[in-house]
């Protein structure tokens, strides 16, 4: 019978920036979003064991606007991680939420949770052309020794940009994908047999999707959700019926469950 290993919540693209910054259309402040977020998790009846931003925590990098997050995020019950996004400045996200002293970039780590095995890959560099994501040839390298390690824990992937591509509309393959997530697969798919999910963001929906036995899946924003549909050409936001949400993952000793949890912001 299956053992519930861990629980986590998957958040992403909270963009979080002053209230008088020029920002594209939505329908409230993403401060009015990331608040409704901490009060929407902490009122789930049973608390995760942890919380996985998978990037773009603010929507400018400024020193200040990552002091007020880690008071606002601080609001949180359950402890919480971060990777960064494009829109994020890595060493100031380090010094300020991860509370780092010896600055990594690019900041890739593992950590065990609960027999869990937690690897965090950064998906941004000068190469990529943002908002495309690519992986340094050093992370790939030491993604598959960690991939080859003798241990059987699961193995929970975490990025910002998506690997591969969604096939759902041009503009988006073309301009939001790691340039060489087809090298990262690869090496995921040669330990499919431990990977539980490859958890990203950027993409601001809510999107699950399946590659040689490796799964993929996305959350929506707390701010405000992108379309994708065959024909677009260009970056579309959909301000009038996309919510918000975050998921709840539990993994177990034999798999993977999503539950989408959507919400309301009154802005």
């Amino acid at each position: 019978m299956a053992a519930v290993l861990l629980r986590f919540v998957h958040i992403s693209d909270t963009h979080y920036a002053p209230t008088d910054y020029d920002r594209p259309p939505s329908r409230f402040d993403p401060r009015h979003g990331v608040r409704a977020l901490v009060a929407q998790v902490n009122g789930l009846a049973t608390q995760p064991d942890l919380i996985l931003h998978t990037g773009d925590v603010a929507y400018d990098p400024y020193p200040e606007i990552y002091d007020e997050i880690a008071q606002v995020f601080g609001e949180f019950k359950a402890p919480l991680t971060y990777i960064p996004g494009n829109h994020d400045h890595s060493a100031t996200l380090q010094t300020h939420l991860l509370n780092r002293t010896a600055v990594q970039v690019p900041l890739y780590r593992t950590e065990l949770i609960q027999g869990v095995r937690f690897i965090y890959l950064d998906t941004n560099h000068p190469n990529a052309q943002p908002p495309r994501g690519y992986v340094s040839d050093e992370q790939i390298d030491w993604l598959r020794t960690q991939l080859n390690a003798d241990e059987a824990y699961p193995v929970v992937i975490a990025v910002h940009h998506p690997l591969l591509k969604t096939h759902l509309s041009a503009w988006f393959d073309e301009y939001m994908m790691t340039i060489n997530g087809d090298a990262v697969h690869a090496v995921l798919a040669g330990a499919s047999d431990r990977i539980r999910g490859v958890f990203f963001g950027h993409v601001h929906q809510n999107m699950t999707f399946y590659q040689d036995g490796v799964m993929y899946s996305s959350v929506n924003s707390s701010w405000t959700q992108f379309d994708t549909l065959p024909g677009q050409d260009m970056t579309t936001f959909n301000t009038l019926a996309a919510d918000p949400s975050f998921n709840l993952v539990t993994i177990t000793t034999d798999g993977t469950y999503i539950q989408r949890y959507p919400y309301r912001v009154d802005a």
